[in-house]
């Protein structure tokens, strides 16, 4: 656990995902490359399985596609106003590193992981493919599928208390 930690919270490796961010703002066409984003901890692995009954497993290292940026960054995001800017993008390495809280999303549609740094009131969602997916090179991944503002932090608790969101690690 300490030396995933001490990989998460790795200033150089946040510069590299910070200077792909920025390569990724100024490419008019992103393709299948990816771009680590951090590791998933042991316990986090841990309690997905057991929450997921097994069905989902947690490769551990987290990765963000250029086509998932492509999705994070869609012109329907900035109409809604929940696209992240390229310096809320840099940030991600370290709200996976030190998030507020770990939520499962229970929900029969997703299943997945989200990442919260409330003081941001940035949501990053994880994604543990079932299917191969399709990315260069092929690798067993966790992808990053969506990074967002979150509008109202009363709906993540509304989430938790009605049991769709269960929390994981942090304190909501």
């Amino acid at each position: 656990q300490q030396t995933i930690q001490a990989i998460n919270d790795n200033p150089q490796r946040h510069q590299l995902f910070a200077t792909w961010i920025g390569k990724m703002f100024a490419k008019g066409k992103h393709d299948n490359h990816y771009m680590s984003v951090g590791i998933i901890s042991t316990k986090i692995a841990e309690k997905v399985a057991e929450l997921s009954n097994n069905e989902r497993v947690v490769e551990h290292l987290l990765v963000m596609g250029e086509k998932n940026f492509t999705h994070a960054n869609s012109p329907r995001h900035h109409r809604d106003n929940i696209a992240l800017s390229k310096d809320e993008f840099t940030t991600l390495p370290k709200i996976i590193s030190k998030p507020t809280v770990v939520l499962w999303d229970k929900t029969e549609k997703h299943k997945n992981l989200i990442y919260i740094d409330k003081s941001q009131m940035i949501k990053v969602v994880v994604d543990m493919p079932i299917k191969k997916v399709k990315l260069e090179p092929q690798e067993k991944l966790d992808i990053l599928i969506n990074a967002l503002k979150i509008k109202d932090y009363n709906d993540i608790l509304g989430k938790i208390r009605r049991g769709d969101y269960i929390v994981v690690e942090g304190e909501p």
